[in-house]
């Protein structure tokens, strides 16, 4: 167990060392191991069956040949909650949490005031879902302040990520592994929601305006830990498509195109004075280590001839050249749309939440949307205006180029009226109206509501005694800021 110890001191990702995780099975017999026939060299894995031979292995589940099934895993999100069941060898989960220690401090102490700039660690883990099973899954937690708050808290309801062929080069038999399709998937924990359907709600909101966004829908989440506890209720989670996935070729039709996902809540704020490439990661095409296109569009966001506050500003050839590179008119249907449901945890506040697509069938043009939407619907201070006039004339947008120099432009200001008004006016017939977030909002929580009250201490984010008084309380809380958003819809068009 010494090398067991070490490499619990100082944890590593398994992708950058394969041979470590090839012994893990022979150093520790307790780690169940359904491929047993490794070659004595441990070089490569030798097998006489493929993954196709498994029990519960079927082309539409597993294949990552099979076209992803919407219809499976997101448009039945009106009618169930998925459950998913995680195992996870007692080694394994020990040493995802001392790494957590590493990087957050221990666990439940309040004492790190700081998050992590690394990712946590994967490990190996076995999924269960409708009585079929995914061998192998790589497993992380993932996030910013949700992982560090929950785990700062002493709350075990981490967000976390799942990746179905990450180990393919370490486990060959799992190559071409994915579930219903997809490749990953995400899993939020819903921080700061006591109806937790925030994240499902905004995803359908801004694809209902014709917005790109992941999906989203439910799941109660069972995880195993072999510590002899077995499976323990983790919460209900809202599960994600990775945009970097099959949204791709679904929404834009095709995938071939740079996605960037910039994430350094200081530094990715598009600002050329501050530009590196690393703080705009690739989340696809990473190998090829080209960032002269997403460079390309910072340098472009400045409008040299633009003054500070002047409202009668319109620069036509900066606006040439910045429509050359990037769909201006979808960003500002999302500024609409994003401004009027209030989403505070966004560009413009702090510098990550937000993919840079380069879309291929566009001319190579870069296309913005939406991600971790749970701070959304939410009345904080910390919102962006619906009025981005005034906050324009304030200086709001300093230290924000591309809200800056776009709503410094004084046709794309009416154009961004004119989307408001589109989308919310209740005195026409808008495209998002208080009866259609009535109906979501209805439909959700009566889906939902026994899965939260499940939720059990230690793997909540909700009070202690959080009852069916309080979750009523708290819908009508989100029904009534929709209600008083739609109605300052009117107010601001008038």
């Amino acid at each position: 167990m010494l090398v067991f110890n070490e490499m619990k001191r100082n944890p590593v990702n398994f992708r950058e060392f394969p041979l470590l995780l090839l012994l893990l099975p022979f150093l520790f017999p307790s780690c169940e191991n359904i491929l047993s026939g490794t070659s004595d060299d441990f070089g490569e894995l030798s097998y006489e069956e493929s993954i196709e031979d498994w029990e519960g292995w079927t082309f539409d589940s597993h294949s990552d040949e099979a076209e992803a099934d919407y219809e499976q895993l997101f448009d039945s999100n009106t009618t169930t909650v998925h459950r998913i069941d995680i195992t996870i060898d007692n080694d394994y989960y020990e040493m995802m949490e001392e790494d957590m220690e590493n990087l957050y401090g221990e666990f439940g102490s309040g004492s790190s005031n700081t998050m992590a700039t690394d990712d946590p660690i994967f490990v190996p883990v076995t999924l269960e879902f409708n009585d079929q099973t995914w061998w192998y899954v790589a497993m992380r937690y993932k996030g910013n302040s949700s992982l560090w708050g929950a785990w700062q808290d002493g709350n075990h309801k981490l967000p976390f990520r799942l990746n179905f062929d990450y180990y393919d080069d370490v486990w060959t038999v799992i190559e071409g592994q994915a579930f219903w399709g997809f490749e990953k998937m995400t899993f939020g924990s819903c921080k700061d929601d006591e109806t937790l359907i925030r994240d499902v709600l905004a995803s359908e909101t801004f694809l209902e305006a014709g917005i790109e966004a992941a999906r989203a829908t439910f799941c109660r989440v069972y995880i195993d830990v072999n510590d002899g506890n077995g499976a323990v209720y983790w919460g209900l989670y809202a599960m994600i498509e990775d945009p970097s996935d099959q949204m791709l070729s679904v929404q834009f039709g095709s995938d071939s195109g740079n996605l960037y996902k910039p994430d350094d809540e200081t530094y990715s704020t598009l600002d050329e004075d501050s530009y590196s490439s690393s703080y705009y990661d690739k989340a696809n095409n990473e190998d090829e280590g080209d960032w002269s296109d997403i460079k390309s569009f910072i340098y472009t966001i400045e409008d040299d001839e633009r003054s500070d506050y002047d409202l009668s500003h319109n620069n036509e050839t900066w606006q040439e050249e910045i429509e050359e590179l990037f769909d201006v008119d979808k960003y500002l249907s999302y500024l609409a749309v994003n401004n009027t449901i209030q989403n505070w945890d966004v560009y413009g506040e702090k510098a990550h939440n937000y993919y840079l697509y380069a879309n291929p069938n566009d001319s190579d043009r870069f296309s913005w949307f939406p991600w971790d939407m749970n701070e959304s619907f939410n009345s904080s201070s910390m919102c962006l205006s619906m009025n981005v006039e005034s906050d324009y004339s304030s200086g709001n947008y300093d230290d924000w180029p591309l809200l800056e120099n776009v709503l410094g432009q004084t046709n794309y200001r009416d154009d961004y009226d004119t989307k408001i008004a589109y989308y919310f006016d209740p005195d026409a017939s808008p495209v998002l109206s208080e009866a259609t977030f009535d109906n979501w909002i209805t439909t959700y929580t009566t889906l939902v509501e026994e899965y939260v009250l499940d939720e059990i201490e230690g793997y909540t984010w909700l009070d202690d005694n959080f009852d069916s008084t309080d979750y009523a309380e708290a819908v009508e809380e989100l029904e009534d800021q929709v209600s008083t958003r739609i109605s300052k819809v009117s107010t601001y068009l008038e």
